[in-house]
């Protein structure tokens, strides 16, 4: 006989861990790449192609950190004050009331994960950055 809340909790551990991964490895510029473009390119092309990525991966996490604020609305939470009967009937946003099929738990805190990975990926994104701004040797492409 299966237990299914143990499934379940196995299936959100494991989209936790993937969203919590995923930013680091982008802090650590581990990720898998396509590198056959960058490989042809000279040092500073590199370097500029490098700075590229590191602008799209902060658009992307600035844009979902916004759409997540949108999503979870804190304002008309607390314009509501907090009593999400009169925030769902006045915004039709049903975040807060939908619960997990066996555990019983508001999906809101499942899916509280994904503003997470928004705010450390623009960290990780904005740090890349920054650091991508310093000068390197000339013979190896190593920062100073």
């Amino acid at each position: 006989m299966a237990l299914y809340w143990v499934d379940e909790m196995a299936i959100y551990a494991m989209v936790w861990m993937c969203f919590i991964s995923t930013s680091m490895i982008l802090k650590k510029r581990q990720s898998v790449a396509v590198t056959i473009l960058s490989e042809y390119l000279g040092k500073t092309n590199r370097q500029r192609l490098e700075k590229f990525s590191d602008v799209m991966v902060l658009v992307f996490a600035l844009l979902m950190l916004v759409l997540c604020f949108k999503w979870y609305d804190p304002i008309n939470v607390i314009a509501a004050n907090f009593d999400l009967q009169s925030f769902q009937a006045n915004t039709f946003n049903f975040i807060y009331a939908e619960k997990t099929n066996t555990l019983e738990l508001k999906k809101f805190w499942i899916w509280l994960v994904i503003p997470i990975f928004s705010l450390s990926l623009t960290v990780h994104a904005l740090n890349n950055l920054i650091h991508g701004l310093e000068p390197t040797n000339d013979e190896s492409g190593d920062r100073v």
